[in-house]
């Protein structure tokens, strides 16, 4: 997915202050499952803005602007090359009548650092590809956020979780300010999990009091593939479902047990 990136443009996207030698990996994320899982933690309404840190070519910021109800989408993209590739997939999308020129005009595509963008300043729902991040980036990242975007906004990580440096609060204009975890993935079939989280200020809620469970909520689910329309299309698309609750006391119980070997040799 660094196809088509100079050897200058992948020295500045590995350098250390912009997450170290993996963070030019990113990858596609299905934007359904992106407003699922912020939907899991509280509904998605016309008030929020979203905005994609790392957004790459774009989709993701496109995707959310169709298929949500976000009076805004921002994309924030170090890379050159992606950065153009995604502001071309806008004006083509437009082109072509997907947005009408009034949605395309809530989208806001930036070629810029994650760290320290406004974006997300007037952001309620962010979004991050945090696999590859290098651990001493995502905690200024954890901190930056923390500070930075608005109380109860939500933030969703695919591929590791923050370090937690803002665990005990940071102070932010005298008030302590962090980013709650809220909710965990664990989708059956897939590798890499989702983290979801709140940013929790000093005086603004008490826990437990605002609808918040204390203990983050786990979410599990399964991936399935399914053709596009038509039938006879050869891509395909991916849907996420919860198991029936037989099929998660079937699976509880083999983790238990050690797994399948465990109870075949029994």
């Amino acid at each position: 997915n660094f196809k088509g990136l100079s050897v200058d443009e992948l020295a500045l996207l590995t350098a250390e202050e912009n997450g170290g030698k993996g963070a030019h990996v990113y990858g596609d994320t299905d934007a359904e499952l992106v407003a699922h899982l912020f939907e899991a933690i509280r509904p998605i309404t016309s008030e929020d803005a979203f905005c994609d840190l790392g957004s790459g070519n774009g989709r993701l910021v496109l995707q959310m602007s169709l298929l949500t109800r976000v009076r805004s989408a921002a994309g924030v993209e170090l890379s050159r090359t992606r950065h153009e590739q995604a502001s071309a997939a806008l004006t083509e999308a437009t082109r072509r009548g997907a947005l009408s020129p009034e949605r395309a005009d809530t989208i806001e595509l930036c070629c810029a650092s994650m760290l320290g963008h406004e974006a997300p300043t007037r952001s309620t729902l962010c979004f991050i590809y945090s696999l590859a991040l290098d651990a001493s980036f995502m905690a200024t990242l954890e901190r930056d956020l923390a500070q930075r975007l608005p109380a109860d906004a939500l933030v969703l990580l695919r591929g590791q979780a923050f370090p937690g440096e803002t665990a005990r609060g940071s102070v932010c204009e005298g008030r302590r300010r962090s980013l709650k975890l809220v909710l965990e993935t664990r989708i059956t079939n897939r590798i890499h999990q989702f983290y979801g989280y709140r940013v929790a200020v000093e005086g603004e809620h008490a826990l437990g009091e605002d609808g918040f469970e204390e203990a983050p909520r786990e979410l599990l689910l399964e991936q399935h593939t399914l053709p596009l329309d038509p039938p006879s299309s050869h891509l395909m698309r991916a849907i996420f479902t919860e198991p029936e609750p037989e099929e998660i006391c079937l699976q509880d119980m083999l983790e238990a047990e050690g797994g399948i070997d465990a109870l075949l040799c029994a």
